[in-house]
């Protein structure tokens, strides 16, 4: 399985963006604070900017995995539940 980060919705009240993110192994949710890809971004906005920083966020969510805390602004990414196995 390639890495890759899929979108799967915006909390409008917490300003987040849920996130599918695949590592090899398995797949983990995470919420993103909008506001790293502008203020009031519109939603192509920050599409390009996942796909700008998609290596950045992944590293950040294989970081919470292990239990350490991404670089900044990176530091912000929220794990939501435990991984699944891709499979």
């Amino acid at each position: 399985m390639t890495h890759k980060i899929e979108v799967l919705g915006r909390d409008a009240g917490a300003e987040t963006y849920r996130l599918a993110v695949h590592l090899p192994d398995g797949r983990v949710e995470v919420e993103l604070p909008e506001r790293l890809a502008g203020t009031r971004p519109s939603h192509q906005t920050v599409h390009e900017h996942l796909a700008r920083d998609s290596r950045a966020i992944l590293r950040a969510a294989r970081a919470r995995l292990e239990g350490r805390t991404p670089r900044a602004p990176y530091d912000t990414l929220t794990l939501i539940g435990e991984p699944t196995n891709a499979d």
